[in-house]
């Protein structure tokens, strides 16, 4: 008998979708008031607070019977099913069933999980088959009256397969019907998943997106998807992925038909045509070969330049500008080796395209028995400088007293580089000042083409404006190279030696739980690095400018520098709490643009003594100009849904800053502005902060602002209600953007953020 009392839990753990989370026992323990069997009806019966424990799953009634002849059970008086420590329960007022036929029946019911709550009018079904449920609904609400449910006429789900159909699937918000849909099928396995997001939001209107995802290749994923959107239009997308050691696949396709594309001017975005066919092909590929040997492959190609701000937000925080290519690389020890082929795809981009690009890398490794160390870097391409291909001249737009020849667009251009440079090192030991070490190396480069006519660093500079797609009427001046100044051969010498040395000083005793240090330790690390690169061969006016190689000229200076740390034991590992390094340039001669001698001092400081509290500061002072170039400040505090606020604060000054570059070691470079590509920064001085701290355990309130000085005015401030509705997070805001009054009503799920209605007025 207890052999059959262990089949009925069983059923229950079909019953709730369930039973691969139980854990297996090898007895069930029942329990009730009173205990009886009756031998002319063939029953066995419990009744009075009937309690079965199997595993981790705890079974409970009023009353239960079983049939020993026919197999018939029944249970009744709020029957429940809880798996204890998982937060997973199920209730109705009775189940009844044949064992012997695998067949389950039950009344209204409802199933609670830590995420998703469920409920129904009542179900039956086989074990092993099909089994049926009317009425039924899902909702991630644990009140009685769920505030929100989808919910359907009719679930049917194949407990062997896997899978569900439902029928007449209606969305709620109480009793109210919101939105409908006939039909839907899935996989309930764990892995596949239906996709079923609606919302609203101001750019695309009421939204619902409408998908599958389903495992391939054994670990991989892969997703269809329908967008309907009463503002944009009909979308459809894509993906596909799998990462492996050996191999990687990555595949995201999306296209739709645009109710509403990105407009500056009639019929144009930008100086490009507006695009209402708009889509996304992106495919990335890595194989590993062999040992060593591996391949990679991308491909990104894009309807408009808008695409990726538009529909790939996160993508276009990290890329801006994706690349497509084709890469082989060697890892062969001593040395690497690499293919690269890089086109241009999307031509509403600028790209230094690849054509190919051959590479020979020899690391810092010592020649023979001796204490000589040797690095070659070797590298041979044909390169092609593709500006943008706008749709309408720079004429069309600028105001007619500024139509001139010098307001043309950038031109493009191309070449055959071949470079070669090869490097010595002899590091000698010098006891405990350091290490001191020498180099001396030389570079050759070869280019098929130059110009004539010269263009100068700040004419670079002014070529970029110029392509600047969001600068319609920039008067920047273009100067373009021209393709008659024949072949070209430049040499270039550097010399020079780096001396560095560390210090450190232990106070393993010390402890504060105040500034939660744990014992400490600093450490100093002073360096000097003195280059001399002597004129080059060549001017690099008249050399086609595709990368800092391209721009080689006189170098002349000395870094003094001084890296220190400060480091503490943190759960069992060392960690740097803070951090300051400052260097200065000493250069002894002037530079082509300024003719300026002295140098800049730059420092960097991170700070962050627990997690909750960064501090990072950076600065760099140009001694020659007697200005800062640049000055940078932030601090954050917080964690999340407690009161958190960050603040920071960026400085730039009208400047063409000075290169320092070597070509045979590194330097640390605080802003990215160190570099042969020199940019004329325009003045910007703003501080940016934000703020938010709970009001009550439910409520909180945000607020967000930018102050421009050097307009004198507040760019933008935000302010922001959230407050949690149960099972729903809401956010009410107002701010202002540059003087546009804006309000923002958004209602989100806590237990899905992204599933959310957004509305912007």
């Amino acid at each position: 008998m207890r052999k059959a009392i262990w089949i009925f839990v069983l059923l229950f753990g079909v019953m709730v979708f369930a039973a691969p989370l139980f854990t297996p026992s090898d007895e069930a323990l029942i329990e009730s008031d009173e205990v009886g069997s009756t031998l002319e009806d063939g029953y066995f019966r419990l009744t009075g607070h009937v309690r079965v424990k199997y595993g981790d799953l705890n079974v409970s009634a009023d009353e239960a019977s079983v049939n020993r002849s026919t197999g018939e059970y029944e249970a009744r008086g709020n029957v429940t099913v809880e798996q204890v420590g998982k937060g997973v329960s199920w209730k109705a007022p009775y189940v009844r069933g044949n064992i012997t036929k695998k067949s389950i029946q039950f009344g209204p019911y409802r199933l609670r999980t830590p995420i998703w709550h469920c409920g129904g009018e009542d179900g039956d079904g086989i074990l092993g088959g099909d089994f049926t449920v009317q009425n039924g609904w899902v909702s991630t609400c644990d009140e009685e009256e769920p505030h929100y449910r989808i919910q359907a006429k009719s679930f049917v789900i194949d407990t062997e397969a896997r899978h569900f159909t439902a029928k007449h699937i209606t969305l709620r918000f109480g009793d109210v019907p919101v939105f409908y849909f006939p039909w839907l099928s899935g996989s309930i396995d764990g892995y596949s998943t239906f996709i079923f997001k609606p919302g609203y939001s101001g750019k695309k209107g009421a939204y619902l997106r409408l998908g599958r995802i389903f495992p391939i290749f054994g670990d991989g994923t892969s997703s269809l998807f329908l967008d309907l959107m009463t503002k944009r239009g009909v979308g459809a997308g894509a993906t596909l992925q799998m990462d492996r050691k050996e191999r990687a696949i990555d595949v995201n396709l999306y296209g739709l038909y645009d109710l509403d594309p990105p407009e500056t001017s009639s019929g144009y975005n930008r100086r490009f045509k507006s695009q209402d066919e708009r889509y996304r092909i992106n495919a990335y590929y890595r194989e590993e070969l062999s040992e060593g040997l591996a391949l990679r492959m991308n491909l990104d190609c894009l309807s408009d330049i808008d695409m990726l701000e538009d529909w790939f937000k996160r993508d276009y925080r990290d890329l801006r500008q994706p690349r497509s290519f084709i890469a082989l690389d060697w890892d062969g020890g001593w040395y690497d080796a690499g293919f690269f082929f890089r086109p241009r795809v999307n031509d509403f981009y600028s790209v230094v395209e690849q054509l190919p690009e051959l590479t020979f890398h020899v690391p810092r490794l010592n020649i023979g028995d001796t204490p000589l160390e040797y690095e070659g870097r070797n590298l041979a391409g044909y390169y092609s400088m593709k500006w943008r291909n706008f749709d309408k001249s720079r004429q069309d737009v600028l105001p007619e007293d500024l139509e001139d020849a010098q307001y043309l667009s950038p031109a493009d251009y191309e070449s055959w580089r071949l470079h070669t440079q090869h490097f010595l090192y002899l590091p000698m030991e010098m006891g405990s000042i350091g290490v001191l070490t020498p180099r001396a190396g030389a570079a050759v480069t070869y280019y098929s083409r130059s110009s004539k006519n010269a263009v100068t660093q700040h004419d670079i500079s002014e070529n970029i404006n110029a392509d600047n797609p969001d600068t319609l009427k920039s008067a920047a001046f273009v100067n373009n190279y021209d393709a008659k100044g024949g072949e070209i051969t430049r040499v270039a010498f550097e010399t020079g030696a780096e001396w560095k040395t560390s210090f450190q000083s232990d106070w393993m005793e010390f402890n504060s739980s105040t500034l939660r240090l744990d014992g400490l330790r600093h450490v100093v690390e002073p360096y000097l690095n003195y280059t001399y690169i002597h004129t080059p061969s060549k001017d690099r006016d008249y050399i086609y400018y595709f990368d800092d190689l391209d721009r080689l000229q006189k170098q002349h200076f000395v870094r003094f520098g001084l890296d220190q740390r400060w480091q503490t034991r943190a759960e069992g590992r060392e960690r740097t709490f803070l951090r300051l390094d400052s260097y200065f340039d000493l250069h002894f001669d002037g530079d082509d643009e300024h003719g300026r001698y002295p140098g800049q001092w730059g420092t960097l400081l991170v700070y962050s003594p627990w997690e909750s509290l960064r501090f990072r500061g950076a600065f760099v002072y140009d001694f020659a100009e007697g200005a800062a170039y640049r000055g940078e400040t932030g601090i954050s505090y917080g964690e999340d849904d407690e009161l958190h606020w960050r603040l920071r604060y960026m400085f730039r000054n009208d400047h063409c800053g000075r290169s320092s570059y070597s070509l045979g070691s590194s330097l640390v470079d605080i802003t990215g502005e160190e570099g042969y590509l020199k940019r004329d920064f325009e003045y910007s001085n703003s501080i940016r902060g934000e703020m938010e701290f709970p009001l009550n355990s439910i409520t909180w309130f945000k607020m967000e602002g930018e102050y421009d000085f050097a307009k004198g005015k507040v760019a933008k401030h935000t302010y922001t209600l959230r407050r949690q509705l149960h099972c729903w997070m809401a956010s009410f805001g107002i701010g202002w953007d540059n003087s546009d009054f804006e309000v923002m009503l958004m209602f989100s799920l806590t237990a899905f953020p992204k599933v959310k209605l957004d509305f912007n007025l």
